[in-house]
């Protein structure tokens, strides 16, 4: 049954529908479809074929490439072999502005599962988000994804928790991404009983040097991976929550460690290099205790990481680091992380280092150049099989 959005005429109007372009909330089918139907993924495809022919913007085009036919065949037939899955309902998303693909990668998760999708947008409008809605709002207008149209909408307002418990209150799930305060505050909005949430809250990444396996790799293949660690770092202006903030050097050799770091300096974007800005975030953080030193060097703040503390905040090209001797030295006092960026080491060796310090949650180890490739499993969850329910 159809729930109604109880909203006045003046409150629908405070609402803006991003995409489908010209369409609104009271044309919005709650109705869902078949987990994975054809038509989705026939959708899903040819939005990826038109966003991999983009030149101009690669976070759009990465996009595309993660939403290709053969990629969405192997994840759907991977979520089969437990046996059938069937829609959970509307499904309403929250997301932020510091990291615009979330937001397609949110939706689509969850309208994969066939579940009639609402994602609130940040305020702001983002350029690379703007491309993708140029193209999704043209293929939601071809008559053949009428039935996709129906049942998708990004839209906007300005902060309105009247808003925000109404659409929850048509909901079956209630997906947050964003800061530790705005999601308490989201959450104080109830659900229907029967409703449940996935929250994806502030956290931190960092990469992880092995002294030892890089001394065994040639010069080029450790400038390669410097360079795309640099791309890692400096992304979205240092603040996506996969990006690592944190250098943690293995080993002892102190020289050694200085020449790749400055290396890795001057690959970073010099837009990030605000120098009075680093003086401030890095005295802040030593009368906090949280860093024990600092220095301003190639256009980057360091700031050494005390033992035990957490990262301080981070952004103008300010990176923390810490020296540990040995595996055991870092593993065993290590904090959580969402993301590790291996450099050097074999990511296999971690993990099974990991089975001996249970309490340390890394929830992706991954290669430098991919902190920000996004994937169905995020901070340890797969929102494919959260987003939808085993059928029978």
């Amino acid at each position: 049954m159809q729930r109604y959005i109880q909203l006045t005429t003046e409150q629908y109007q405070q609402i803006e529908v991003v995409a489908p372009f010209d369409e609104g909330l009271l044309s919005f089918n709650q109705q869902p479809l078949p987990c994975y139907a054809s038509l989705i993924l026939e959708f899903m495809a040819a939005l990826s074929d038109a966003l991999c022919h983009i030149s101009d913007a690669p976070n759009a085009k990465a996009l595309g490439f993660f939403l290709r036919q053969r990629a969405l065949e192997k994840a759907v037939n991977e979520r089969l072999i437990g046996g059938a899955r069937a829609p959970m309902g509307v499904s309403f998303h929250l997301v932020p502005g510091n990291v615009p693909m979330v937001a397609f990668h949110s939706a689509f998760a969850s309208l994969l599962q066939g579940n009639p999708t609402i994602v609130r947008l940040s305020s702001r409008q983002l350029d690379e988000q703007q491309v993708v809605f140029e193209i999704l709002n043209t293929l939601l207008a071809e008559p053949r994804w009428q039935t996709i149209s129906e049942r998708l909408r990004f839209i906007r307002y300005a902060r309105d928790d009247v808003l925000t418990q109404a659409l929850s209150g048509i909901c079956q799930s209630r997906v947050i991404w964003g800061g530790d305060a705005s999601i308490e505050g989201i959450r104080g909005l109830p659900l229907p009983a029967s409703a449940f949430e996935l929250t994806f809250a502030d956290r931190q990444s960092l990469a992880l040097f092995d002294e030892v396996a890089l001394r065994e790799l040639p010069g080029r293949a450790i400038e390669l991976q410097l360079k795309q660690l640099a791309q890692d770092i400096s992304q979205f202006g240092q603040q996506s929550c996969s990006s690592p903030g944190l250098l943690v050097w293995l080993g002892q050799d102190v020289v050694f460690r200085e020449r790749l770091f400055a290396q890795l300096a001057s690959f970073l974007d010099d837009s990030l290099a605000k120098a009075s800005e680093q003086l401030t975030i890095l005295q802040l953080a030593v009368t906090t205790g949280q860093v024990s030193d600092y220095q301003q060097h190639h256009g980057v703040g360091w700031g050494q990481l005390a033992i035990g503390q957490a990262l301080p905040a981070r952004g103008a090209g300010v990176l923390y680091w810490q020296q540990r001797s040995t595996w055991h030295d870092w593993l065993s006092t290590a904090d959580n992380f969402q993301t590790c960026v291996m450099v050097g080491g074999s990511r296999d060796a971690l993990r099974e280092r990991l089975a001996d310090y249970p309490a340390l949650r890394l929830d992706r180890i991954v290669a430098p150049g991919q902190a920000l490739a996004f994937d169905w499993y995020w901070d340890g969850i797969d929102l494919l099989s959260q987003l939808s329910r085993r059928q029978g």
